[in-house]
């Protein structure tokens, strides 16, 4: 690995819900979009060599404040922890 790649990068990805909003779409659509966004930024990273990626994706008060079919898309979402395993294998 050369001595300019990290070999950790964090991510807090934040804006979604407001993306969308802008966009005209309903908030859980932002996240969509984002997690494609991220999936492609995650094979990215580990494509460059870096060993660990860290993804801050939602705190406990996301869960107790927003509504139910945004969390539903946001756990859906977390099905990319599965896909950033098989990239880093």
């Amino acid at each position: 690995m050369s001595d300019n790649i990290p070999k950790h990068i964090a991510i807090l990805p934040d804006g979604s819900t407001q993306w969308a909003k802008k966009n005209g779409l309903k908030p859980w659509k932002g996240h969509e979009f984002g997690s494609v966004v991220f999936g492609a930024i995650a094979q990215d990273i580990f494509r460059l060599g870096v060993r660990s990626l860290s993804v801050w994706a939602s705190s406990r008060g996301d869960w107790e404040t927003k509504p139910a079919i945004l969390l539903s898309s946001i756990k859906s979402k977390l099905i990319l922890k599965n896909k950033i395993l098989q990239l880093q294998n």
